[in-house]
């Protein structure tokens, strides 16, 4: 059975007492087998983090959305397959049929509101009411037609925010409360604006040269995409409830955490609101968060009955790796650990270019025997394993490959890390001028 002292070892190199850091808890057959504060909250003031912080949880805040729309359609106010005009009348769908499920799984093709070239700073310090929000992509081309692809984009969850205020007749942060926040207990758990009190809320940082104070952002923009602030423990109380049947119906669940389907009859991992992948031969249904100054994560493990919340209020946080480092130690399960080989330079050379993925491009660049990167984190060093293969230095469980040779060069790249794999195409370096 895993220790204190071997959770404690997994967060080690991921904080400083000096500095932010990160709050977490383990819950393994219905018992809490960690639960502790790493860091500090704040560190103007040098407060440390506890199991009742309160930080923001970014997309996170995505599967209460997901769940918020699922009872209202059990209470029979919305079918999750009504054209989305049927609840946002002035929305211009043109001749596209986009529906509340494609908000619900990000396969609708509506433009990314934090994507756009002038969200940030721009837009992301202004205070608007959400039809002002709206109206900054509504009108703009779609990425794809519904259901084509799997693109996640936060101005679907906008929408659904804009949906289950509609048909409740409740602000967003008023039916969350009433619906989940205050019958399960979760008091800690709200619409985190910037103004009202909140006790024990931590301070968000990022890291330049040094730890600074998080970009501000306009607390209205987040809303049913990424908005809520909680603390461990009550995450911890959601995701028992969630799933073990006292949030929403046996036949609800079962849609939230099934794949989505694309036109062509494939598959994408993400249900409604959640995330459902694999790791070491065990699925999870998970989701991440991310918002200025704050990172975390929440990962259910069915089969081995095992959930992992952390929450960290700086962004560097290497979320993915720590949290799944805690599921190792509670399941027993080994480090992956690699060798390096040595590759000649016209292999680095062959390996190394620009390559496009979906959310956008990652340049490798050779160095001192491996190749440099800035994902994902930056100056990330991937050491060779075979003359294909390399592996992230500091979290072997990443591994690049490439394939498809043509003209000296590789045209492809797969990165394998806490998922399933991903591909990309290597693309040609852009000119200065459309950098």
């Amino acid at each position: 059975m895993a220790t204190t002292d071997d959770f404690d070892g997994v967060l080690t190199p991921h904080f400083r007492a000096d500095a932010p850091g990160a709050a977490v808890a383990i819950r393994q057959r219905g018992e809490v087998i960690h639960a502790k504060g790493y860091g500090l909250a704040n560190v103007e003031w040098g407060l440390p983090i506890a199991t009742d912080t309160v930080f923001r949880i970014g997309s996170v805040t995505k599967q209460f959305t997901a769940a918020a729309i699922l009872k209202l359609a059990e209470a029979g106010n919305l079918g999750i397959d009504d054209p989305i005009e049927r609840h946002l009348p002035d929305y211009p769908v043109g001749e596209r049929q986009i529906t509340v499920r494609h908000l619900l799984n990000h396969t609708s093709g509506i433009k990314s509101y934090t994507g756009l070239p002038n969200f940030f700073p721009e837009l992301s310090q202004k205070q608007l009411p959400l039809p002002e929000m709206i109206a900054v992509f509504k009108d703009l081309p779609p990425d794809f037609q519904p259901g084509a692809k799997f693109l996640y984009s936060n101005s679907g969850y906008l929408l659904l925010g804009a949906i289950i205020e509609g048909v409740s007749g409740q602000d967003y942060a008023t039916f969350l409360a009433e619906t989940f926040f205050a019958p399960l207990g979760m008091a800690s758990t709200r619409y985190l604006d910037d103004r009202p009190i909140t006790p024990k809320r931590a301070a968000g940082y990022q890291l330049e040269r040094a730890v600074v104070n998080a970009t501000p952002l306009a607390m209205s923009w987040p809303h049913a995409a990424g908005a809520l602030g909680s603390t461990v423990t009550d995450l911890l109380r959601w995701d028992a409830a969630l799933h073990g049947g006292e949030v929403l119906s046996p036949a609800s669940y079962a849609a939230m955490i099934t794949p989505g389907t694309l036109n062509d009859g494939s598959e994408t991992r993400y249900g409604f609101g959640l995330a459902i992948n694999r790791y070491r031969d065990l699925g999870n249904i998970a989701h991440g968060g991310g918002i200025n100054g704050f990172v975390c994560g929440l990962a259910h493990w069915p089969g081995a009955d095992l959930t992992v919340a952390l929450l960290s209020n700086i962004v560097t946080f290497q979320v993915e790796q720590a949290m799944h480092g805690l599921a190792r130690r509670a399941l027993g399960l080994p480090d992956l650990t690699y060798t390096p080989v040595a590759l000649d330079e016209a292999r680095l050379d062959a390996c190394a270019g620009r390559y496009r993925f979906d959310i956008g491009p990652l340049k490798l660049t050779p160095l001192e025997g491996g190749l440099a990167g800035d994902w994902p984190r930056p100056k990330s060093r991937f050491r060779p394993m075979a003359d294909t293969v390399f592996f992230l230095e500091k979290d072997p469980e990443v591994t690049l490959a490439f394939d498809d040779l043509e003209a000296g060069v590789y045209q492809r790249l797969s990165i394998q890390g806490y998922g399933e794999p991903v591909a990309g195409r290597r693309e040609a370096e852009p000119t200065k001028a459309a950098d």
